[in-house]
Formats: structure tokens, sequence, C-alpha cells
């Protein structure tokens, strides 16, 4: 199960790294496709059950939460990322802009 989660959670950063720094077209293509085909959402849900129909229920639940912050963590350092470096522009630009 570590394997798979490793995998969802870099896919999440990937994801969202993408979603915000490449064009529209690239996004569907690398976001959809290359990100959808490397994470692995399926094996996670089947991992998870198989750990709690096991009697696992705390390795199982631990599995599930551990699985989900760790995306959504990573999905949003991917956002922050693709924020300072844009994929399509070539030069960095800041992460948030300032108010006068």
């Amino acid at each position: 199960p570590l394997a798979i989660m490793a995998l969802n959670v870099a896919g999440s950063v990937m994801l969202g790294a993408v979603s915000i720094s490449a064009p529209q077209k690239t996004q569907l293509l690398l976001g959809t496709g290359f990100c959808g085909a490397f994470t692995t959402f399926s094996t996670y849900s089947v991992d998870a059950m198989r750990m709690l129909q096991s009697g696992n229920l705390v390795g199982g639940a631990s599995y599930i939460v551990g699985t989900n912050l760790l995306c959504i963590g990573g999905a949003a350092a991917g956002l922050r990322l693709g924020a300072v470096r844009p994929l399509a522009a070539g030069k960095l630009r800041p992460l948030a802009e300032k108010k006068s």
C-alpha cells in the first residue's frame, strides 16, 4: 500500500502543477492522460477495502486518511509550484500579486 500511496501523492503534485501552469491543451494531455494513467485510485480503493475486510481496521483507516491528506497536500504543493514556475511562459512569476 505504501507504493500506491507514493504514486498517488506524486500524481497529485504533478496534476496540481500542470493544472495551474500549463496551457489548456497541455493540461488535458498531461492531466487527464499522463496523471490519470500514472495514479492508481482503483488499486488504492481495493487495497483499503482488503485491509478493512481482513480486520485491520486501524491500518485500513490510517491508509485511507493518510492517502487523502497526503494527496491533498501534494496537490496544494503542486499548485504552488505551478504558480511559481509556469511551463508555458518559461519565466518565474510571483505566487500572488501584491496589493498596494
